[in-house]
């Protein structure tokens, strides 16, 4: 909870700095463009926010892929579960960031194997704290795997190749769904441009008039940013 509101609080200051620039480009006056700012930030936040969330967990996906890849090594090489677990940990947390979400939750799993808590019990605590399907679907598999009686080396050998080619695909998806909100965000930043460069060359003070037709023009492109929000988010 605490991590999506910083989250939240760091897409309000994109957004916020981003469309208090366009409003002091468009109107040149310190006030209108912090209250357009902020008043503008309420709403299109969200784009920001849904692109650091999207980044986190393309991110935390790749790190879990990873994780499946050397757990299995480390199988395929002779060690047990445990120790296996152990080797995995200590290379992830070389790897990536000792505080990465992955790393945190391999340790959190071997720290609960060492108090005792069941193999079982542990693993569905590792695809819970990860948050998504694959992490769930590895700890639930796992899980019907070794009660089976099933050779540890072929569980984690399947599922490891099908959940790699689950991750693969989504990925690919995720990157062809990701290009239009790229180019989205271009058009956003397009129009800034043109009007930065067309102030260079009026240095004259605005008028009440201009201030008029100036907020039917950035109102204007404010509209169409929103329907191209919309129009993005069907296409996802």
């Amino acid at each position: 909870m605490a991590h999506n509101n910083k989250t939240s609080i760091n897409s309000f200051f994109i957004s916020f700095v981003l469309f208090s620039f366009y409003a002091q480009i468009f109107f040149q006056n310190v006030l209108i463009s912090i209250i357009l700012g902020v008043l503008i930030s309420i709403k299109f936040k969200r784009i920001f926010y849904d692109l650091i969330i999207k980044k986190q967990n393309r991110n935390n996906i790749i790190m879990f892929r990873d994780f499946l890849d050397i757990f299995n090594t480390s199988i395929m090489s002779g060690n047990n579960f445990y120790e296996s677990m152990v080797a995995t940990k200590d290379e992830i947390t070389v790897l990536y960031d000792r505080n990465s979400k992955i790393a945190k939750a391999i340790t959190e799993l071997v720290e609960n194997l060492d108090n005792g808590i069941i193999q079982n019990d542990a693993l569905l605590i590792f695809g819970d704290s990860l948050g998504f399907d694959e992490a769930r679907i590895f700890a639930q598999t796992m899980q019907m795997g070794l009660d089976s009686g099933m050779e540890i080396r072929e569980v984690i050998s399947i599922t490891k190749d099908q959940l790699t080619d689950q991750i693969n695909m989504e990925l690919d998806i995720r990157t062809n769904l990701d290009s239009s909100k790229r180019e989205f965000l271009i058009m956003m930043i397009l129009p800034l441009i043109i009007i930065t460069l067309l102030n260079l060359t009026n240095i004259r003070e605005l008028n009440f008039m201009d201030y008029i037709i100036r907020m039917v023009v950035f109102g204007f492109i404010v509209f169409s940013l929103y329907l191209g929000e919309l129009i993005v988010n069907l296409e996802v």
